[in-house]
């Protein structure tokens, strides 16, 4: 990716971003996609790792769509996680999982799938903390919302 800024992805998916002659989200709906699940494309520690979590909230912001992440693709590109202890590296794998809840996402795409039965006590405890964040806005949960194990 040339430009991972926030700013550049939006584009892409507005006006094409100088890459396609339209936006993503119109070139979707030609497709006849009804219902968009957005997944900013998760990249390195310095090559925009930060602007994809920040674009979970402005997608959300701007467009209303639920937002997906893959976040535990930040550790497992990270070449210092990589000469550590295969421990280590499994507590950021799960780690960031919550991050993307954290960080706003609707649904993630946890792996390597040996962690997952680690992560969802982990996500679920991320998502019980973000939903308690809010409880004084009056915005109800879900009926079957993590929060409820709390």
């Amino acid at each position: 990716m040339q430009d991972p800024s926030v700013k550049a992805r939006i584009e892409m998916l507005e006006d094409g971003g100088g890459f396609v002659d339209k936006g993503l989200l119109e070139i979707a709906k030609e497709c006849g996609f009804e219902k968009i699940l957005y997944d900013p494309g998760v990249q390195p520690f310095g090559q925009g790792a930060g602007s994809s979590f920040r674009l979970l909230y402005a997608v959300k912001s701007l467009y209303g769509l639920p937002t997906g992440v893959g976040a535990h693709n930040v550790p497992s590109s990270w070449a210092y996680l990589k000469k550590r202890d295969p421990g280590i590296r499994r507590i950021c794998d799960i780690s960031a999982n919550a991050i993307g809840i954290v960080m706003g996402a609707n649904s993630l795409f946890i792996g390597p799938i040996e962690s997952a039965k680690y992560a969802a006590p982990v996500v679920a405890m991320a998502d019980i903390l973000t939903a308690d964040s809010i409880n004084d806005f009056g915005i109800e949960h879900a009926e079957k919302h993590p929060y409820l194990l709390a």
